[in-house]
C-alpha cells in the first residue's frame, strides 16, 4: 500500500469527519495523525483503508469523548436514555 497516497485522497474527508463530530482543528490534525501511524503499523492486516481510518478516528474520538466527561455524567445520559426507551417496544 501507498500511504502517502491513501493519506493525500482521504485525508481531506477524515477531518470534515471529525470536524463535523465536534472535534477542534488540532484536535481533528492529532487524531489523523495517530491513525495513520497506527494503520501503517498494521498494514498488512488492513483489506479497506478508507473504511479502517474513518472507524479508527470514530474510535479514537469516542475514547477521547468519555475521559472527557465529568465523573457521573456518562451514567446520567445512559439513565437519560434509557428512561426515554422505557416504553415496550411493540412487535406486530
Amino acid at each position: 500500500m501507498n500511504w502517502k497516497e491513501i493519506h493525500d485522497r482521504e485525508s481531506p474527508a477524515l477531518y470534515m469527519h471529525l470536524l463535523a463530530r465536534g472535534c477542534t482543528p488540532q484536535l481533528a490534525e492529532d487524531v489523523i495523525h495517530d491513525v495513520f501511524l497506527a494503520a501503517m503499523a498494521g498494514a498488512s492486516h488492513i483489506l479497506r483503508p478508507r473504511a479502517y481510518l474513518f472507524q479508527a478516528a470514530r474510535n479514537v474520538v469516542a475514547r477521547n469523548e468519555r475521559h472527557l466527561l465529568p465523573a457521573g455524567k456518562l451514567s446520567e445520559i445512559v439513565a437519560s436514555f434509557l428512561r426515554r426507551r422505557s416504553t415496550p417496544i411493540r412487535m406486530s
